[in-house]
């Protein structure tokens, strides 16, 4: 795997910046990750507003300009496909960047997961990416150890609201519903209420419980680097008919409309 670290705009070794960022879940800051596609970088700007956002609810000020150059840096070193990791952490030395871009396969193909159910936080830091995650990785550790790829956080009234690093979606009939409160709100998942509004779909906003979410017909997830993963399985319970979520899905033509945008 190519990778490219990008600290303060100068380029790191692996061996010169100590804990890998990647491997970091807490600190004082917040990070945004997304996807590029032959080095375009079409939402690069939307991630970097809400990392500005995030960064001036903190009082942390950053060079923007600086990122996006960076971040543009990075990602164009990198052939194909790349995810693109942008962190502004407030250090005991000053405020500082870190960019990395590092190459991932190709694909085409719609990503299978299944998900367990996870006691988990609530709230996101009011919708932005903190450095602070720990608590969602651990859900996601969980869910590894009950054999699933990924976890569903549920809140102390029961409802699920999202996933540990995605957003969820659930369809019934005609209708695609998505939590809209307490939920980091995803650039991906933005994309996708854009697109679902064309497809002929009533988007209701509210939170899933556990029972309505195991009886959607399609479940899915969404995020900036998977994109839309469809959930086949929550808690060891089928979701839908292997012929409505696998073979002409939802999931499968909204992942198709990402790769095009």
């Amino acid at each position: 795997m190519t990778r490219i670290v990008l600290v303060d705009g100068r380029v790191k070794g692996e061996s010169q910046i100590g804990v890998p960022p990647l491997e970091r879940t807490s600190g004082i800051g917040a990070f945004e990750v997304l996807r590029t596609h032959d080095r375009a970088l079409s939402t690069l700007v939307l991630h970097l507003e809400r990392l500005e956002r995030a960064l001036s609810e903190m009082g942390i000020s950053c060079d923007g300009t600086a990122l996006l150059q960076e971040a543009e840096r990075a990602a164009f070193e990198i052939d194909g496909e790349a995810r693109v990791d942008i962190r502004v952490e407030h250090t005991a030395q000053g405020v500082e960047r870190t960019v990395i871009a590092s190459s991932l396969e190709p694909t085409d193909k719609l990503q299978i997961v299944s998900a367990a159910t996870v006691r988990g936080p609530r709230a996101t830091s009011a919708g932005h990416k903190v450095l602070a995650y720990g608590a969602h990785g651990a859900a996601l550790t969980v869910a590894r150890e009950k054999g699933c790829s990924d976890a569903l956080l549920i809140d102390d009234d029961g409802y699920v609201r999202e996933a540990a690093t995605a957003n969820v979606f659930g369809i019934r009939g005609k209708t695609l519903r998505t939590p809209d409160s307490d939920v980091l709100r995803g650039v991906t998942r933005a994309l996708v209420l854009d697109f679902v509004s064309s497809m002929g779909l009533t988007i209701e906003l509210a939170p899933h419980s556990v029972d309505s979410l195991q009886a959607s017909d399609e479940v899915f997830l969404t995020s900036a680097v998977r994109g839309v993963a469809a959930v086949n399985m929550i808690d060891g319970r089928t979701i839908g008919t292997e012929k409505h979520w696998y073979s002409g899905a939802i999931a499968s033509e909204l992942q198709s409309l990402l790769r095009r945008k």
